[in-house]
């Protein structure tokens, strides 16, 4: 899927690989786009945009998933969960009113949020957390580019109708399934 906060686009494409996408952008080996573009952290889409931000709701989806068994870890998790809203609520407020300074501190609160001292003792959200921090660049474009949506699920949700009938319809096929059909 191609997206912006404008229009969305699906394509059925023989596979998900970065060789796959470029045709679509009308890229050559070794070109990216220059425009700032939103999307999972799905490794194909690392080199197709030199501006490339990620989905804050993909990346608030990997706390949701987590699963913990302890009341404390729970806490800890809802908790925590809670914060990453906060912050989503922040960098929105940034991009309505792009400020420098609020820029800076929401880079420092960052830091703060999913520094490597502030350990849970849950350590599944610890883990959950050091991968996000690895993100960072990709999670914050938009501090440099106020104008990249925060999330792509409108456009997910706009195009969800075609991609359950490609499921329905095609199921999951393998290479060799490919070849014969």
């Amino acid at each position: 899927m191609v997206c912006n906060d404008q229009f969305g686009s699906f394509f059925i494409l023989g596979g998900k690989s970065k060789d796959d996408l470029r045709p679509i952008f009308g890229l050559k080996e070794g070109e990216q786009i220059d425009k700032p573009m939103v999307s999972d952290a799905a490794p194909q889409f690392h080199s197709i945009s030199s501006k490339q931000g990620l989905c804050w709701i993909h990346e608030i989806r990997h706390y949701r998933k987590l699963t913990p068994v302890l009341e404390q870890h729970r806490t800890l998790l809802s908790d925590f969960i809670d914060r990453l809203w906060h912050y989503y609520e922040l960098l929105a407020d940034f991009k309505e009113n792009p400020d420098c300074g609020f820029g800076v501190y929401l880079e420092w609160l960052f830091d703060f949020i999913f520094s490597p001292i502030n350990t849970t003792g849950y350590v599944m959200l610890d883990e959950t957390i050091a991968s996000t921090r690895k993100r960072k660049g990709r999670l914050l474009k938009v501090l440099t580019y106020p104008e990249l949506p925060l999330h792509n699920n409108g456009s997910e949700i706009a195009v969800r109708e075609g991609v359950i009938k490609r499921k329905i319809s095609y199921g999951t096929r393998s290479e060799l399934v490919k070849m014969r059909g």
